[in-house]
């Protein structure tokens, strides 16, 4: 997805429509992000990624348009309009966040989730090396080439998201971690 060069957007975001803007995995499979000619300027904000459940919606201000890497904010969906938070995080560290969650949410073809696994957290960082995650904590990223995985929710009891490239990543992954899924690619 190439943008235009009369387009005015900050360069994280230009690079990465550049670069992996037409990859779905990336920007499809789950959440969506926006065609630069579709990024919409509401309330301020120019909104270029939506959630799947139009719930929320991610933007960067019209006042940093120009900024090379500004910070991203979240609008969650009210009556009236959007009632705006920052993620504390500037948009290239954002959307590799939201890469590696388009990842373990259907951009690797096979893919498990276990809701609440007591002890996940500790057997995850154990076996798996940290690769990124948001700064408040609510979601953390592990894995290797070809395997990934998401630690959303309470350290101690967390949700667990993992997905390989492969089959057979996803059986060494399955198997390594050895969690008792709520829902597997395997089931279908």
């Amino acid at each position: 997805m190439k943008v235009p060069p009369s387009l005015i957007l900050p360069a994280a975001l230009r690079d990465f429509y550049n670069t992996c803007g037409s990859v779905p995995e990336l920007t499809q499979a789950h959440n969506q992000l926006l065609a630069p000619s579709n990024i919409e300027a509401v309330d301020g904000h120019h909104i270029f990624y939506d959630e799947n459940q139009c719930v929320v919606r991610w933007a960067y201000r019209e006042v940093d348009r120009t900024v090379d890497d500004p910070f991203v904010y979240q609008g969650v969906t009210q009556k009236n309009g959007y009632e705006w938070y920052t993620e504390d995080m500037i948009l290239s560290d954002w959307l590799q966040l939201m890469s590696f969650w388009q990842m373990v949410n259907g951009g690797y073809t096979f893919g498990a989730y276990a809701s609440g696994v007591p002890g996940g957290n500790i057997h995850v960082e154990s076996h798996f090396p940290r690769v990124g995650g948001h700064p408040d904590g609510s979601t953390r990223f592990y894995g290797v080439p070809g395997q990934l995985i998401c630690l959303s929710g309470p350290d101690g009891i967390p949700s667990v998201h993992v997905a390989g490239a492969t089959s057979a990543d996803f059986t060494t992954l399955s198997s390594r971690l050895g969690f008792s899924w709520d829902y597997s690619c395997e089931d279908e």
